[in-house]
């Protein structure tokens, strides 16, 4: 009852709100005829409407009533989840509704279920789908946040180039950072301007605001980084902010290092974990015979696993498993296989390669070093494998990583005191600046067994290989980490151990400064103070350590919450007069964790691609592979399981509506193929009225010209008749003659002209006639296309 204008209505009382209750549960009227009492409340946590009443409390469930078809399509949207999580195939749900009714032969519902590939399809592609890319595209634009795009390409098992977008921002829903799969588009060729023309298409047609676009999260390759150029293009022609750069994925830089220190030599590591494993891949005899050889000696044999180069992380355990099985594989090779006169090992070029590896000595010693060196890169990568926000440690375990590196071959003097952008400038060339090889940090174990090895030309040719690798990673490193980008530099400072460090509040002014999407510039004062006082603040520890604990070798250990879970609770800190405390920082600390710290988010979905679309289901179509993606996300967005996702009215009317507008679709796709004959008439005629419109622009221009001719030519046979009248009046017989030619001139001049008018006008006349049947034509052809 705004300004208390309305009188209160008893009849209210006995009408039913938004929830199916009668009003007067929890509505009363007040002191005076034109106020009233609401005594209600809605739980935050749970589907429930508190009601207090006469000094009770009750509580009532305010989930949506169901009836039992609502029941049955529940059943049916959850089987149709489940399937699209598991990456089932279509055709395995055909018999799915008779297996239901015999496995519960008591139940209704069961006995209702119908489920087989088509309606599973048309469910999946026009129900969930839009369902759940609606619902997270709606919260992105309800959360106001400013966002990141994660894109990348793969090549599918049919062959097409996809293009994956996502988005990380923050959700005021879920109330932390959360990532969420947006669109994939397919190409033959994808090139830069290709992805910026299909990027801007799908983030405009869903009405995602370009303004609020913080960076765009991506690889190395070239054809990305020209990406990023046109798309900051694009975005100043629009007269928006441009996007900040903070460098490509810094897990494929780590990993791309380490590849190319091992390329640097001649060692051949991949190639034999490449031969170890399609030696034993498909032979079920060469398995047998090899856990034959173990038994006999007592030993355990596990077969060597697949190594893919371009895969995270997966080196390390490869290199592991040929390690703690040197010694049996060595065995096997080089003395049980010829010993028993297997006939796999004559003439088979593998095999020599094989049994080369394992008589050089030094092969061992190789890939104890492998191993050793990789596990700097390893941790790294395992680190930024995952999803919650880690941009505040990116700045500080990119330093660490070069560290190492220079701390396995330069002087502790080199390095001392320095952990910034200023690891870049040492000299690892300096012949002072490095250890002799001998003290190489190669690790315990690889000393020890190169240490065994008695040819000394052979140790010193390892050591300077050594030395190679370290060089070359480095120099990797060197130039592609971006130690010198101040944002990922100043980042830091999110982290709640930095809290009290003074040297951040000069970080958070230039975060401040250097994104005025977020903040104005006008409010870094009040950034800077509320940075001060959040300084000052007094901080639970349960707020940023999740926890601690002590392991068997008495090692202590930390577990740090979630950088976006201790913001949050900063931002819930308020005033004594309950107003948010720190409202502008929090702002800008919560859209800075939207910032991505690698492509690991993106990666991944590449793999649920690859799980989702084998070789057995190459034949789905790009609209079915963008459906899976969208509601695999939606499910993680929703929790992770299809039997706990809560369904909504909302779902259920969009799922029933799924036939009717598969149906609309495929109308739609077959409306051109029934209608080609039309259309191509169409086209000949519309070609035929441009044809009529040329020729008539070009005659009207004749007409004018002719007319101005005529026009001319009847001003000098006029001037002509003067002279003529005046020459006559003198008497003067030139000018007479002068007169009389000039006449004679221009009057034949209007005769030829006038009758070049006048079929100039009779072709516009007759042109008229042919574009006004034509009109004719294609509005009777357009009429049937429609009926």
């Amino acid at each position: 009852m705004p300004g208390n204008e309305s009188a209160f209505r008893h009849e209210w009382l006995e009408r039913t709100d938004s929830s199916g209750f009668k009003c007067k549960l929890w509505l009363k009227p007040g002191a005076s005829s034109t106020t009233y009492t609401s005594t209600a409340a809605f739980s935050k946590t749970q589907p429930k409407l508190i009601i207090s009443n006469d000094n009770k409390t009750r509580t009532i469930n305010t989930e949506p009533k169901f009836t039992f078809d609502d029941l049955v399509t529940i059943s049916e949207i959850k089987w149709a989840m489940n399937v699209a999580q598991k990456g089932y195939s279509y055709r395995s749900v055909d018999d799915s509704s008779a297996i239901f009714k015999s496995m519960f032969p008591d139940s209704s519902i069961a006995d209702k279920f119908s489920m087989g590939r088509h309606k599973l399809s048309y469910t999946i592609q026009y129900g969930l789908e839009p369902y759940f890319h609606d619902m997270m595209v709606d919260d992105l634009k309800r959360s106001n946040s400013f966002f990141s795009i994660l894109i990348d390409e793969t090549t599918t098992v049919q062959v097409k180039k996809q293009f994956d977008i996502m988005i990380r921002y923050w959700s005021e829903l879920k109330k932390r950072v959360v990532i969420i799969y947006f669109h994939s588009e397919f190409f033959g060729h994808a090139t830069a301007e290709h992805l910026k023309t299909a990027l801007i298409n799908s983030l405009e047609a869903n009405g995602v605001d370009l303004n609020k676009l913080l960076t765009l999260s991506m690889d190395g390759q070239n054809v990305n980084l020209l990406l990023f150029k046109l798309m900051n293009a694009y975005l100043t022609n629009k007269g928006i902010k441009q996007m900040i750069f903070i460098g490509k994925c810094n897990i494929r830089i780590a990993h791309n290092s380490f590849r190319h220190g091992q390329q640097a030599v001649t060692w051949d590591i991949d190639d034999i974990v490449i031969d170890l494993h399609q030696w034993f891949k498909h032979s079920s005899a060469r398995r047998e015979d090899y856990k034959k050889m173990a038994n006999e000696i007592n030993e355990t044999a596990k077969m060597m696993p697949r190594f893919i180069d371009s895969r995270w992380l997966q080196l390390c355990n490869v290199l592991d498993r040929i390690i703690q099985q040197w010694e049996m594989l060595k065995n096997n090779f080089l003395s049980y296989l010829p010993e028993h006169g297997k006939t796999s090992i004559r003439n088979n070029k593998r095999y020599d390669r094989i049994k080369k590896t394992f008589s050089d000595e030094i092969i061992c010693v190789r890939i104890l070093f492998i191993r050793n060196f990789d596990s700097d890169f390893n941790r790294f990568c395992t680190i930024f494998q995952e999803q919650a926000p880690l941009i505040r440690v990116l700045y500080d375990e990119l330093c660490e990583l070069l560290k190492n590196l220079l701390l396995r071959y330069l002087k502790q003097d080199a390095i001392d005191k320095i952990h910034d952008e200023n690891l870049v400038k040492i000299d690892y060339n300096k012949t002072e600046n490095r250890l002799s090889e001998s003290k190489y940090d190669i690790g315990v174990d690889v000393r020890r067994a190169l240490n065994e090895i008695q040819n000394p030309t052979v140790k010193t040719n390892f050591l300077k290989d050594v030395r190679v690798i370290f060089e070359s990673c480095t120099q990797y490193l060197v130039t592609h980490l971006p130690l010198k980008n101040a944002v990922l530099r100043d980042m830091q400072c999110v982290h709640p151990l930095m809290k009290t460090k003074p040297a951040t509040l000069e970080c958070i002014s230039r975060l401040a400064y250097q994104l005025p999407i977020i903040v104005s510039n006008m409010d870094i004062d009040v950034v800077r103070m509320e940075w001060k006082q959040y300084q000052m603040e007094e901080i639970p520890k349960n707020w940023y350590i999740e926890k601690e604990w002590t392991d068997t070798d008495g090692n202590y250990h930390t577990k740090y919450q979630r950088i976006d879970f201790y913001w949050l609770q900063i931002s819930e800190i308020h005033t004594t007069l309950g107003a948010p405390k720190y409202p502008l920082l929090t702002k800008l600390l919560k859209n800075l964790l939207a910032f991505s710290h690698g492509s690991a988010d993106v990666e991944r979905g590449f793999s649920l691609n690859n799980y989702l679309l084998d070789d057995f289901r190459s034949s789905l179509n790009e609209k079915s592979i963008i459906s899976l993606r969208s509601i695999n996300s939606g499910i993680l967005f929703e929790g992770g399981q299809p039997e706990a996702i809560k369904i909504t009215k909302s779902m259920l009317t969009t799922v029933r509506q799924s036939y009717s507008k598969m149906q609309f679709e495929q109308k739609k796709q077959q409306k051109p193929a029934t209608d080609t004959n039309t259309n191509n008439q169409l086209n000949e005629t519309h070609l035929a009225i441009k044809k009529v419109n040329k020729e008539e622009s070009s005659l009207l221009k004749q007409q004018i010209e002719l007319q101005k001719r005529l026009f001319d030519a009847r001003t000098v046979l006029s001037e002509g008749h003067t002279r003529l009248t005046t020459a006559i009046k003198q008497n003067k017989m030139v000018d007479i003659t002068v007169a009389h030619s000039i006449i004679e001139t221009s009057q034949k001049q209007i005769t030829d002209v006038s009758n070049e008018l006048e079929l100039v006008t009779k072709s516009l006349k007759k042109g008229l006639k042919r574009k006004e049947s034509l009109l004719k034509d294609a509005a009777d052809k357009k009429l049937k296309k429609h009926l």
